[in-house]
């Protein structure tokens, strides 16, 4: 579907990404509305002044057989009561397709052997997959993100604190899952989480292969980050250790 205005949010122009989007991968901003918002909201607007003709009708109807106190307040109720109908349909018409996909996810998950438990405050979906806690979040009518955080920490005053950056950061060239990091204060530790993004629908192929691909593929990520981290450390250890003889030597020489 081709997008047709601009991003409904922040109102920026087309193919410019808004602060919204989240700037791991090359898709659209999903904040655009799409065509079919712009054919469900003219259904809307035919039927609204279809409701608002009625009212009138019933009005010239009620008031030539009672009296118009009777015929105004019973107008008055029955306008009330349209414009609640209306705004109640809009708003179940629009989170349809949210509610869809968020069925058709949980389904899949289960159909895997996970348990989904739905976060009650937030809507999120948490379940564990080998073990490690994961949670997803229904991002946008298509579009869902796979989140495993805190998967790893490190103490802030931790010398090592770089190489553990710079793994990240090497990591993140040539694998998917996409890896991050946080900093907690208060807990003096760095965190490191793992995000995915895709665009899932209840059409989408081999739904249960798809995510058990995707799942497995966080822990090849937690490896490649250990492994180059690991690595990194080795190469620092030897630089330090060649500068240790370096100066240990030229000691020797003064003496």
């Amino acid at each position: 579907m081709t997008k047709i205005s601009q991003c409904n949010k922040c109102q920026i122009g087309k193919g410019v990404h808004c602060d919204y989007y989240f700037p791991f991968d090359d898709s659209d901003c999903t904040h655009f509305k799409l065509e079919e918002d712009k054919v469900q909201e003219k259904h809307f607007s035919v039927s609204k002044y279809s409701c608002y003709l009625l009212v009138v009708v019933c009005y010239l109807i009620v008031s030539c057989i009672g009296e118009w106190s009777f015929s105004f307040a019973y107008v008055a109720l029955f306008t009330g009561g349209v414009e609640l109908f209306y705004y109640l349909a809009k708003k179940i018409f629009k989170s349809y397709p949210y509610m869809e996909i968020r069925k058709v996810t949980i389904s899949t998950l289960k159909k895997i052997g996970c348990q989904p438990e739905i976060d009650k405050e937030t809507g999120n979906m948490s379940f564990k997959y080998q073990g490690e806690e994961f949670f997803v979040v229904v991002e946008a009518e298509t579009i869902i993100t796979f989140y495993d955080t805190w998967w790893g920490t490190l103490d802030l005053d931790d010398p090592l604190l770089d190489n553990l950056k710079e793994a990240i950061n090497q990591t993140n060239m040539n694998a998917m899952p996409v890896t991050l990091y946080s900093i907690s204060e208060n807990e003096n530790k760095l965190g490191v989480h793992s995000r995915y993004q895709l665009i899932f629908t209840k059409d989408t192929l081999n739904k249960e292969e798809l995510f058990n691909t995707i799942l497995n593929s966080f822990f090849e990520v937690h490896q490649e980050v250990k492994g180059r981290f690991s690595a990194l450390n080795d190469i620092q250890d030897k630089k330090e250790e060649k500068e240790r003889i370096r100066i240990k030597g030229f000691s020797n020489q003064e003496r």
